[in-house]
């Protein structure tokens, strides 16, 4: 090289090709979510693996305010056997007591708007410890308080509702869908659903128990999801199978329903899933009402609009026809949902 001299060297470019691994997928597929969240306003957590098996402080994470994939059992929990501190003596099984304990020290700076993620690992054993123990990869998701950036044109904006966390979940999926299924609230949670992805069970949502709320000094209802990442990667990656244009027209129909006001929107589903209407392609909700005064509608009840929409593969549907479909779906909902009438 001294003789010759290192320009004199011709160079050439040794380096292989690597295809991308399943890591690689895992980690662009996770970044993609992160992109997404805090493009809708949200902000990253990252906490520590180690939670705190009880504390009087609701700054510090801890067991009770888990809430994960899966009720916990007993023995569920990995404690570890020679902890650093009290504070840091279990494996979290789910990202909520982070979440919760980022909410709460926020909420204490004045906060009002709390919007918080957190991807990362959450451990537990399986079958009260009467199995291996499993670690799974998570996405957890916090909403609470106001809805909007409080200005002088909004001093006090609405508070955000299960609808708004939904709506995020819905964005992260686009062309799938996420739907809620009522489950038994688990302790801490006074509302709670098991969330499925294009019908495959994925994770959990919950609203915060009021009296958790109150002990923690939040406000404002509190909504989390914790959604399992592998099945969200094998659902929203697999290979796209697009359906061919439709052939004719469809026909809509709007229906109006009074109902009460406790009557959870998941009953309209049901009732609607259970007619089975082979015509029936889509429906949606595009009004909801209610009046607690009582003037223009009972305080106690609300009025829900939605659309259905009817088409048939093979031929043009008579006015006859979409008629006779959609009374079969208002019949089901007549069935199915107690208290409803049509307006």
């Amino acid at each position: 090289m001294r003789v010759f001299g290192l320009d004199g060297i011709p160079s050439r470019f040794s380096g292989p090709f690597v295809a991308e691994s399943p890591v690689d997928a895992a980690y662009n597929f996770q970044m993609e979510l992160r992109r997404k969240l805090a493009a809708l306003g949200f902000y990253e957590t990252q906490t520590i693996k180690l939670i705190a098996s009880e504390s009087a402080d609701g700054a510090i994470a801890q067991v009770k305010d888990a809430l994960p994939l899966r009720p916990l059992q007993d023995g569920d929990l990995i404690r570890v056997s020679l902890p650093l501190s009290e504070d840091h003596s279990v494996l979290r099984p789910a990202h909520t007591p982070g979440l919760i304990a980022a909410a709460v020290r926020n909420s204490n700076q004045g906060v009002s708007g709390l919007r918080f993620f957190e991807l990362g690992r959450v451990f537990r054993n399986t079958g009260g410890g009467k199995g291996r123990d499993i670690e799974t990869d998570t996405l957890g998701i916090l909403v609470s308080g106001d809805r909007t950036a409080r200005s002088w044109a909004d001093p006090r904006p609405e508070q955000a509702s299960f609808e708004d966390l939904l709506a995020v979940m819905a964005v992260l999926a686009p062309g799938h869908r996420f739907t809620l299924t009522p489950a038994r609230p688990r302790e801490q949670a006074a509302l709670g659903a098991d969330v499925q992805l294009d019908g495959k069970a994925c994770g959990y949502f919950a609203r915060l128990s009021l009296a958790r709320c109150r002990e923690l000094g939040l406000g404002q209802p509190v909504y989390v999801a914790e959604l399992d990442l592998r099945k969200m990667q094998e659902i929203l990656t697999a290979p796209v199978k697009a359906a061919e244009l439709p052939q004719f027209p469809g026909s809509s129909r709007d229906a109006a329903m009074e109902l009460p006001l406790s009557t959870p929107n998941a009953d309209i589903v049901k009732a609607v899933e259970s007619a089975r209407e082979k015509l029936l392609v889509s429906y949606s909700c595009f009004d909801v009402f209610t009046d607690p005064s009582g003037e223009k509608l009972p305080a106690d009840r609300k009025s829900i609009a939605y659309t259905f929409l009817y088409r048939d593969p093979a031929k043009t549907l008579t006015a006859a026809e979409v008629d006779a479909a959609h009374q079969r779906v208002l019949k089901a909902l007549t069935d199915k949902v107690k208290g409803l009438s049509f307006r």
